[in-house]
């Protein structure tokens, strides 16, 4: 029977599948032992300190290593024993970082932009960056505007923008978009926020067909930023798939059509009253005179907040504002909600708000919200047309309910075009709940609509259509 030596073998040196790699890319570690391997033991290990501590490699114990990763320049070795005896270790091997630069995937398609599946422009609202890059079929499918100083931006974290896209000729485009924060090389995709760098996507796609000459569709999201990402500049990927709904699209892997931009962007350093999330305002809180506004905390830990407030599209800087209004938070504290009051009935508004941390520190104002308050007058129903002449005709309709007191007012025309709910020009005003009309002109149709007045300019939104087609004068004859 053969005795084995406890003598490990020396001169061993270390071998990797790559010399230089990118942060968290794997690789494999051999070495260059080629001989029995019976009653020996192995561990690897690494160095980040040029050679100077060695750490065990957890779980690489055999005389290979694969699936090692790193995150910055590193040296390997093997530990070999024979039998229990000595340990002796291999030469050891540096292996480098290449430069994040240097290691982002190139996204690809099978057909790309070849039909007019493209980016044609993206605007990241209250920036410098807006891109228009045009329509133009058959342009590269990847494009890297990361040296153009004139297409960036810089961004606030825990801030909220507006994207703004458009598409090329063909729809059913989805969008979505990343920054890479820790400048490793790579957009990752993660539930977890602490790791995910997708900024913000379409719901579904945009567009539809193919619109030959022009732009299919247009398309804004909104894109919010990390609580506290690194500050300076890092790269932002936009990408457009067909057929592939905004959520889904990974920013590397193959797609049939579409087009993928990188843009390098600036990210300032966090605000010291960091911005709350995205508000929404279900339509059930809404009332006639006050809303509930419903908002996320996100990065914020404010109590009071700033709001302004007019009518939808109103220039910021004009509006009525609401200053240092203590919000109700969740139980959960994730969730804020205030109750907007003093507003029109039945109007269209659009409001921004931000965080008061006080002693004149602010977050940034948050993108617009837009939202209608619900009537308080209430149109009548069931209009009926009857008695219908030459020149003249009876309309009819029941009162609501709802606005047991109300006046009236129609608007006749012969054209069918419903008028906007502010419209008083050419209405007229009845206290009954129908009007005879005289003076019509035969063989004319008269379109008319009807609504409450109660009163103090309190009106309803106008009733469907009634439409009034006057009788012919027929001629008569004496004999």
């Amino acid at each position: 029977m053969d005795v084995l030596s406890n003598v490990a073998p020396t001169g061993v040196t270390t071998i990797a599948t790559d010399s230089t790699v990118c942060s968290n890319i794997a690789f494999n570690l051999s070495s260059s032992y080629t001989g029995s391997t019976s009653g020996q033991a192995y561990q690897w290990q690494v160095s980040t300190d040029a050679g100077t501590t060695w750490n065990d490699i957890v779980g690489s114990t055999a005389i290979t290593a694969t699936g090692v990763t790193q995150t910055a320049a590193s040296s390997y070795r093997i530990g070999i024993s024979q039998c229990s005896g000595t340990v002796e270790y291999s030469s050891p091997l540096a292996v480098t970082l290449n430069p994040y630069q240097d290691c982002y995937c190139t996204p690809t398609y099978s057909s790309g932009t070849t039909y007019g599946d493209l980016i044609s422009n993206v605007q990241i609202v209250g920036t410098t960056l807006s891109n228009n890059s045009g329509f133009v079929a058959g342009t590269p499918q990847y494009v890297n505007y990361t040296s153009n100083t004139a297409l960036t931006a810089e961004l606030l974290p825990s801030t909220s923008y507006t994207v703004n896209v458009s598409t090329g000729e063909w729809g059913s485009q989805g969008f979505a978009a990343w920054i890479d924060y820790n400048d490793d090389g790579a957009f990752t995709t993660s539930s977890n926020p602490l790791l995910n760098e997708r900024i913000g996507y379409t719901t579904g796609t945009i567009g539809s067909g193919y619109t030959p000459g022009s732009i299919n569709a247009y398309a804004s999201f909104t894109v919010t930023l990390a609580c506290t990402p690194p500050a300076g500049a890092h790269r932002m990927r936009v990408r457009c798939a067909y057929a592939t709904s905004g959520v889904n699209i990974d920013p590397c892997a193959n797609y049939g059509y579409g087009e993928t931009e990188d843009y390098l962007i600036t990210i300032q350093a966090a605000p010291s009253c960091p911005n709350p999330g995205l508000m929404t305002v279900p339509t059930a809180s809404t009332n006639a005179n006050d809303v509930t506004l419903s908002w996320l905390m996100g990065c914020s830990t404010a109590s009071n907040f700033d709001f302004e407030y007019g009518p939808a599209g109103f220039t910021q800087g004009t509006g009525t504002t609401v200053s240092n209004a203590a919000a109700t938070l969740s139980v959960t504290g994730d969730t804020a909600t205030y109750v907007l009051t003093g507003l029109n009935s039945l109007t269209d508004y659009s409001i921004y708000y931000r965080a008061n941390c006080g002693t004149g520190d602010y977050s940034a104002w948050s993108v617009v919200t837009n939202f209608t308050t619900a009537p308080s007058c209430f149109p009548p129903s069931a209009v009926t047309v009857s008695n219908v002449t030459t020149s003249g005709a009876t309309v009819a309709w029941t009162a609501n309910p709802l606005s047991p007191s109300a006046n009236y007012q129609y608007l006749l025309s012969q054209t069918n075009t419903t008028p906007a709910n502010g419209v008083v020009a050419g209405t007229v005003d009845v206290t009954s709940t129908g009007v005879t009309l005289t003076g019509l002109t035969s063989m004319t149709t008269y379109y008319m609509w009807v609504r409450s007045d109660c009163g103090s300019g309190d009106r309803s939104v106008w009733t469907s259509v009634a439409t009034i087609a006057v009788n012919p004068c027929m001629p008569t004859y004496t004999s």
